[in-house]
């Protein structure tokens, strides 16, 4: 392979001892601005998860956009309140409150949650008995299992 990297001269820019005409270094730095933000997601536990579902109050269309609103209003100062508008309805606020109407029936109406079980993920013991007296079976699964899901 050969090399085609730029020459370095006067006018070349060295920042933090990166020499930014090296082509590989200019590769180098955007692959790791990819790879900057990747973490792995913590894992949590399933006991939790199904404890946690159930204290959720769901989604509320009303509750984003007062949130929003507020957000708008306390943070970037800008003002939401029907005062601006001398009394009348404040579009940009009915806005907000809409746009939150269509996101959460979009997300109630069309999101699909999917999950795999990895093989040795389920764990079966099963007891019974015949003529033959008591029999206990245990087990697990072998195969990778799908599961699926939707938001409320």
């Amino acid at each position: 392979m050969v090399n085609k990297e730029c020459r370095t001269d006067s006018k070349s820019i060295n920042l933090d001892g990166l020499d930014l005409t090296q082509i590989t270094e200019v590769i180098n730095i955007i692959v790791d601005l990819f790879n900057a933000g990747k973490t792995a997601a913590s894992e949590i536990p399933p006991e939790l998860i199904a404890l946690g579902a159930r204290l959720k109050s769901g989604m509320s269309p009303r509750n984003l956009a007062a949130d929003t609103l507020v957000m708008l209003e306390t943070e970037l100062g800008i003002p939401m309140g029907n005062d601006i508008t001398y009394g009348e309805s404040n579009s940009v606020a009915n806005a907000f409150v809409a746009m939150s109407k269509t996101f959460v029936e979009h997300i109630q109406n069309n999101a699909s949650v999917q999950g795999a079980i990895a093989p040795a993920g389920l764990n079966i013991t099963a007891a019974g008995g015949n003529a033959g007296g008591p029999i206990t079976v245990q087990g697990t699964n072998t195969t990778v299992g799908a599961t699926f899901a939707a938001i409320l």
